[in-house]
């Protein structure tokens, strides 16, 4: 193909996006000038594009030439002028400290997170022809949106001096009932106020204009089920062809892993390139609450050491570990400086939704004579209606009309006057742990751990009544670990037993109903927080049907136990331990152990088990070698392990099970690979690659690829399974796709062959 044949396709396809619907884009070829026209925003557009072997192509507009890229940035196509603009009024420009975060990359040290997520960003060589997909991860109040939402204010206020070529395009996921990407994208564009396609962001993204942000990525995907916001994304990310980058935030690594499991069940159909990169933000320290509060009460202060050292006074005790997270330490410094609470026992939260209750209560919500129309409790439960609203909506936002007709319900038995109901319902949608939404009008409260204080009640008596409409409420959207752990303490709490719990929950997860599997993990989640929760061993617990999602199950004693058609997803098993527990059709996909987890499970064999990961003084590693895998399932006592032959291993040379080995670990982080990439020279120099390579693709589990990518055409090899499933057949009898079964079947023969 001609350059100038290329850029012909190229322009077709980059500017198709921008064309109002119903019309066409014309071009028509002089030598090495392409002159296109066609219909953007209802009027005509005409502009020559120059091809210059050496240079590149350039765009004539109304007798100005410019860079193609610069062509799409201007205000005519991306306007990404605007959007930084407008970005900045957006994001808006509270107190930040600088929060530190480590990335998984040897190459990137730990520092402020704003530095270390666009250090990489930036394109570098060894991800050329992939496209960067960093994750940002961090728990609840560990202040990831804030940190993301710094990173946009910075890099737009650099982009519009001159010192920046690309902006992020912040997208706001959060709650927002959007089951698809293409849906959250249109909606953010909207907000901006920028007349850009959501079709046409992918083309600013693969020339480097715009790097989307995904902020509430696992939001995103629990809301209408994981596969439909999954299949979106991967969708998005194969028409950039291995060009430009994307970050995304989740508030636990587990759901950067499903993605990447589950959106490779469609990579048959996709050409999605990619490469991730993850990025953990760190809790606040001493340091980081030093630097808030003394720019929240001003550096000349000569009161700032008695203010840090009030401040730290309420993180003690049960409420120690809050001291890292942003919202606690704005919280206690408010505290602190407004005198309304001293730091004496009890927990953070609780004291303060009981302050800002008890000054609604006093001093917001009075009628004309001064006094309190609701009690602490009754103001408590309309938050609560409105969070259980907001759940059953699938959402974290409610419009004002929708607020004052819940309000109204709620007060329908109340005895108030007209007048007083009327002030209530006025005043409802300000109340102090709500502000206003994203939307035109909206409502949502102020922090999402409000959000699960107040609907942490609802869930837990819903559980405790085990009625029938359990399942449906569980099916509403993906439960957040906050949430999670807030209603099994609430639960455990009340005196709920653990065995009765899991009782009822498994029997919500068992009853069809749609979204059956939302079902089963958000029951699971709730099982596995009232298990790691619960103080001292469990006997005698029966569960069914319970997928537990990244649960950490860290130090659990588990005692007779029956689990029956249970998954347990990258949980953590470190210090757990199972004693004479009866298992039927589980599966454990990648656990955490270490040597004090004891696995006394009957009725799994060592096939039931996707991998391993092993925590040691050295840190984790990820095994998938089929000996070793054994050994340490043997070394942690699972019966079947301590019988089992060598037999259950596949019949292949060891040195085939390394290869297939580093082949899974180079596919956990990217797809496809590059055979060029001199990282990966050991996979592509060994004896056995080109025999792999032949069975995978006869297999069906591997696909050969050829494109170019900034330069010269290179090679890529694309996996079309998950690459724990890959590597788990070499155990027989693993319950991997029927792909896998024939790659190790033809594994098999070659090498009684050679």
């Amino acid at each position: 193909m001609s350059n100038v044949d290329y850029w012909e396709q190229r322009i077709r396809s980059d500017v198709t996006a921008f064309v109002d619907p119903g019309t066409i884009l014309e071009v028509d070829r002089i030598g090495a000038v392409l002159e296109a026209r066609w219909i953007q925003r209802r009027k005509s557009v005409s502009v020559e594009f120059v091809v210059r072997d050496a240079e590149g192509v350039f765009a004539r507009v109304r007798g100005r030439e410019m860079s193609y890229r610069a062509f799409f940035a201007s205000e005519d196509m991306g306007d990404v002028f605007g959007i930084a603009k407008t970005s900045i009024d957006i994001v808006g420009s509270g107190l930040y400290v600088d929060t530190q975060a480590v990335a998984d990359s040897p190459a990137v040290e730990v520092g402020a997170a704003v530095d270390v997520i666009s250090g990489l960003v930036k394109p570098s060589p060894e991800a050329e022809g992939l496209t960067n997909f960093v994750m940002v991860t961090g728990e609840a109040g560990a202040g990831k949106t804030s940190v993301l939402k710094e990173l946009v204010r910075r890099q737009a206020q650099r982009f519009l001096v001159g010192k920046a070529d690309y902006v992020y395009l912040y997208i706001n996921a959060q709650g927002r009932a959007l089951a698809r990407f293409n849906e959250a994208l249109a909606t953010e564009l909207n907000e901006l106020r920028v007349w850009l396609p959501h079709s046409a962001v992918s083309v600013l993204v693969k020339l480097g204009l715009l790097v989307p942000i995904i902020d509430g990525f696992d939001e995103l995907l629990g809301v209408g089920g994981y596969d439909d916001a999954f299949s979106s994304i991967s969708s998005f990310v194969e028409d950039l062809d291995g060009k430009g980058a994307i970050v995304a935030s989740a508030r636990s690594t587990y759901y950067e892993q499903e993605f990447l499991s589950r959106a490779s069940r469609n990579s048959s159909s996709t050409n999605a390139s990619w490469k991730l990169t993850s990025v953990a933000v760190a809790g606040w320290g001493e340091e980081e609450l030093r630097s808030y509060v003394t720019r929240k009460i001003g550096s000349g202060n000569a009161a700032v050491d008695d203010a840090v050292r009030g401040v730290s006074r309420f993180f003690s005790g049960a409420n120690e570990s809050l001291a890292s997270k942003p919202l606690f330490v704005a919280r206690a410094t408010d505290f602190y400086l407004e005198g309304l609470l001293k730091p004496d026992e009890g927990f953070l939260l609780d004291k303060l939704v009981d302050a800002f209750v008890l000054r609604e209560k006093k001093e917001k919500l009075l009628n004309k004579s001064g006094e309190s129309i609701l009690s602490s409790d009754q103001i408590k439960g309309l938050c609560s209606d409105i969070a259980e609203e907001m759940w059953n909506l699938g959402t974290r936002e409610l419009d004002r009309a929708s607020v004052r007709d819940l309000t109204e319900l709620a007060l329908c038995d109340a005895t108030l006057t007209a007048a007083e109901k009327s002030i209530v319902q006025e005043r409802t949608s300000n109340m102090a742990f709500l502000q206003p939404g994203e939307a035109m009008g909206a409502v949502c409260f102020e922090h999402e751990i409000l959000f699960d204080y107040f609907l942490a009640s609802r869930i837990a008596s819903a559980v405790a009544q085990s009625g029938s409409s359990l399942s449906m409420l569980l099916g509403r959207s993906s439960m957040p670990d906050s949430l999670a752990e807030s209603v099994a303490n609430k639960l455990l709490s009340d005196g709920g037993e653990v065995v009765e719990i899991a009782a009822i929950l498994s029997k919500a997860a068992s009853k069809p109903a749609p979204r059956q599997q939302l079902v089963k993990e958000n029951a699971g989640r709730l099982v596995g927080y009232v298990l790691r929760n619960f103080q001292g061993g469990i006997r005698s617990l029966s569960a069914e049907n319970l997928v537990f999602p990244g649960s950490s199950l860290h130090g659990l004693l588990l005692v007779n136990a029956f689990l029956r058609e249970c998954e347990f997803r990258r949980c953590d098993l470190t210090a757990a331990r199972f004693e004479n527990c009866r298992v039927e059709g589980a599966l454990f996909d990648l656990p955490l152990v270490d040597s004090e987890t004891s696995l006394g499970l009957d009725g799994i064999e060592p096939s039931g088990f996707v991998g391993l990961r092993q925590a040691g003084a050295d840190g984790i590693r990820t095994v998938y070698e089929p000996r070793m895998v054994l050994e340490i399932l043997s070394d942690l006592g699972l019966p079947s392990a301590e019988t089992s032959e060598q037999a259950a291993i596949r019949q292949v040379p060891e040195a085939v099970h390394e290869l297939v080995g580093k082949l899974v670990r180079a596919y956990a982080k990217c797809n496809p690979i590059c055979v060029q990439d001199e990282y990966l020279s050991q996979i592509f120099a060994s004896e056995y690659w080109s025999q792999l390579l032949k069975v995978g693709l006869e297999a069906g589990v591997l696909k050969e690829e050829a494109r170019a990518a900034n330069g010269p055409r290179r090679h890529f090899i694309r996996r079309l399974v998950r690459p724990e499933d890959l590597a788990a057949g070499a155990i027989k009898g693993a319950n991997v796709p029927s792909a896998v079964v024939e790659f190790w079947d033809k594994l098999e023969e070659a090498s009684r062959v050679s």
